[in-house]
């Protein structure tokens, strides 16, 4: 391990329950950035699990170690691909929306002029209308 690494027991009985999820987790206190680092031993080339600031060093440390851990990685992974989905359609919405809101003022102004609307007088409603 790094220099600037020290080995951390019992802060806050989470050293124990940090065992208790994985064996090979091991707390560190980073003295170089002022963190607290879980690292998983039986990984030697990257053992970096989570950092975690001073003032998260609780019991979300525990709920976020077990939501990670390689049992539930399955559940994880269908958590992040609704998640996007999600995003991604409500992304699809909006554009749905704007263009909706474009083309009713684009005949809102064209019923007003009582002609038929130029190529340019569209793209400035559009312009306004995706400011507003």
């Amino acid at each position: 391990m790094q220099n600037y690494l020290f080995k951390v027991k019992d802060m806050y009985g989470l050293y124990k329950q940090i065992k208790k999820i994985n064996k090979n987790y091991c707390l560190f206190l980073n003295a170089k950035d002022g963190v607290y680092e879980i690292h998983d031993l039986s990984n030697k080339y990257c053992s970096l699990c989570l950092k975690i600031s001073p003032s998260e060093l609780d019991s979300r440390v525990l709920e976020k170690l077990i939501r990670t851990s390689r049992h539930n990685m399955r559940k994880l992974f269908l958590e992040i691909e609704n998640q996007n989905r999600e995003l991604e359609q409500k992304h699809s919405q909006k554009l749905l929306d704007n263009s909706k809101d474009a083309l009713s003022e684009i005949l809102d102004y064209a019923s007003k002029i009582n002609r038929d609307v130029s190529i340019d007088e569209m793209q400035k409603i559009i312009k306004k209308t995706g400011e507003a």
